[in-house]
């Protein structure tokens, strides 16, 4: 162990040669060796990783600042000076300047006590020291109630941090469970506060939204003075970045870099063929990246099982081949070559069309290029109460390159347009000339429907139907005759709303382009009111209204046969004679008349 040790300090010591001799990789693998060994025997292991994934794991830059190991891992002692980590000067894109191990370390029968550790980071020469940050002589990273124990150095860019993750644990006795850690950049917080337990957790904080520079710290947000947080680690996450890789067109590539996976499926992406001379690529991209390039000569049938965009993005640093469909073998490969240069091409244009008419996307295509960049959208537009088209076969081709133009899709109804677009495609070095026209024949129809609607004053259930009728664009429809029946009424019209004013008598018409549902518009029935005197027709009162009363004519004189008798009133009941006035006798106005009806004149005898 000790040898180990010894030989992993030494290769570490080299200090800036190791980068001029190209160790550095090397020196990195000890320290992480020298890491894991600590790691084993450590009771206590406290470190702050800043760092960022790589496909071979999490690539972390470590601080140790106190280990207190279980067991003695040398003797006699090991006695280093310093130990010193110098980062890039950007700390999302980390490059180790120096490696340089003096620590100071006194190993004996239990403990190894604090070395003086610092991270120099970037062109800052405050640095990140970690003795003065809170750790007593019996723990490191004690976070006292409502303090911060850990401050990062400054990030020059906070939008590239992804997450904050503290190994931590309460201290102070069991059950304090009420301790809060908290993650702050300046005044904001970092994601909620979380509880912390009497056992070691990872707690993870997700910001949002970040934005310029500043530090990262951890606080305890306690309840009780004398408790706090024990922090062992903290380790800073940022972005991937993403070098992506854009086919020039003959072979090689530019690059671009990014962090924002959404680029991962952006159409802006320059795919131009930065060779081609103005030519596009022969291809076309298919959203997926793949991390090896794909030669044309290696071009395979179908899309790598292993591919990626923004929704499975890796989580670190890559370099991505953009994954295209050959133009002209159909196959897919990260390197389509430029559109061969020719001068063929397609007139395209309109011919006389019949109840429609016709716009193009262009009126002359290049047919050298790849499927997409050989198409014309063919745009039709009905004339009123002409329905839109159902398939292609409305359209026809003439010309002399009719024959080089097949189908591909519609019709799809374009909203911003108000058309109905259909896309052609010309084959391969096709020339000369194609006309499209377009001849409609089917009108629009619309559903004409007839409904009872509620029944009116007095009326009975109503009865009868109709079945619906189909209305023509442009055409007058007949409505139907008197469709429903009800007491007291005759269904003399039809309205467009339920109890609605006419709109058309029964048997009318209907000429608006619009489907629409009609009721019945009702008329109440007439009758006659007889008025009899002793037998004879004393008066008649005509056309009076279902479900309506009527007032009695004036007071008839007695016939000779009653002299002596008194006019009473008027009753419904023919021939009633009797010691008292009938129950139905009235005089003044009638009762609600439902059909024709004879009232008879009462007279009362004076004794």
């Amino acid at each position: 162990m000790k040898t180990q040790i010894m030989n992993l300090f030494r290769m570490m010591g080299k200090n800036d040669k190791m980068e001029k001799s190209g160790e550095m990789g090397k020196s990195l693998k000890s320290l992480k060796s020298l890491m894991q060994i600590f790691a084993t025997y450590a009771t206590y292991a406290s470190a702050i990783f800043v760092g960022k994934e790589s496909n071979e794991g999490t690539v972390r830059y470590a601080l140790w600042s106190r280990i207190s190991l279980t067991k003695p891992l040398l003797n006699p002692y090991l006695t280093l000076t310093r130990f010193r980590l110098s980062l890039g000067s950007n700390l999302s894109r980390f490059s180790l300047a120096s490696l340089i191990c003096l620590c100071m370390l006194t190993i004996g029968s239990g403990n190894v006590w604090g070395a003086d550790m610092e991270i120099t980071y970037g062109n800052s020469t405050t640095g990140w020291t970690i003795t003065d940050k809170g750790w007593s002589s019996s723990y490191w990273g004690l976070c006292n109630q409502d303090s911060y124990c850990i401050i990062s150095p400054n990030i020059s860019d906070l939008s590239q941090v992804t997450s904050v993750e503290v190994y931590a644990r309460t201290y102070g006795g069991t059950g304090n469970n009420s301790q809060k850690i908290g993650v702050w950049t300046g005044s904001t917080r970092i994601g909620s506060q979380q509880s912390a337990t009497d056992s070691y957790n990872t707690y993870t904080f997700t910001p949002s939204n970040l934005s310029g520079s500043g530090t990262i710290k951890v606080r305890s947000d306690g309840t009780n003075s004398s408790k706090g947080l024990r922090v062992t680690r903290v380790t800073i996450k940022f972005k991937p970045t993403y070098t992506l890789k854009l086919p020039k067109g003959d072979g090689t590539y530019s690059s671009t870099t990014t962090t924002n996976k959404a680029d991962l499926i952006d159409d802006d992406i320059p795919f131009s063929g930065a060779n081609c001379g103005g030519e596009t690529l022969n291809g076309t991209f298919q959203y997926y990246w793949v991390t090896s390039a794909i030669p044309q000569a290696s071009a395979v049938n179908s899309l790598p099982s292993t591919k990626y965009n923004s929704s499975n993005a890796p989580a670190y640093d890559v370099t991505l081949y953009p994954l295209f469909q050959d133009g002209t073998t159909s196959k897919y490969h990260t390197a389509p070559s430029c559109v061969a240069s020719c001068a063929n091409t397609v007139t395209v244009g309109t011919g006389a069309s019949t109840n429609g008419s016709i716009t193009l996307s262009s009126t002359s295509v290049t047919t050298c290029g790849d499927a997409a960049s050989r198409q014309v959208t063919v745009s039709v537009a009905p004339n009123t109460c002409y329905a839109g088209p159902a398939d292609a076969s409305v359209i026809t081709k003439t010309g002399t390159a009719a024959s080089n133009t097949s189908y591909v899709s519609g019709p799809t109804w374009n909203g911003s347009t108000s058309k109905y677009d259909y896309v052609y495609q010309f084959t391969q070095n096709a020339s000369g000339a194609v006309n499209f026209a377009v001849t409609l024949s089917t009108k629009t129809t619309y559903t004409v429907q007839y409904a009872q609607g509620d029944v009116p004053s007095g009326g009975g259930s109503i009865s009868g139907l109709h079945v619906n009728d189909t209305k023509t664009c442009g055409d007058a429809m007949d409505l139907p005759a008197a469709s429903f029946t009800t007491t007291g009424y005759t269904q003399t019209g039809w309205s467009k709303t339920n109890g609605g004013t006419q709109y058309a008598a029964v048997g009318g018409s209907y000429t608006d382009n619009a489907a629409q549902t009609f009721y019945p518009v009702w008329t109440a029935n007439k009758y006659t009111v007889t008025w009899s005197v002793n037998g004879s027709t004393y008066t008649t009162t005509a056309n009076v209204s279902y479900n309506t009363t009527t007032s009695t004519p004036a007071n008839p004189s007695v016939p000779g046969e009653c002299t002596g008798s008194t006019f009473m009133g008027w009753t419904a009941t023919q021939n009633y004679t009797g010691d008292s006035a009938p129950g139905n006798m009235f005089n003044g106005t009638s009762p609600t008349i439902t059909g024709d009806i004879t009232f008879y004149a009462v007279f009362a005898e004076e004794n």
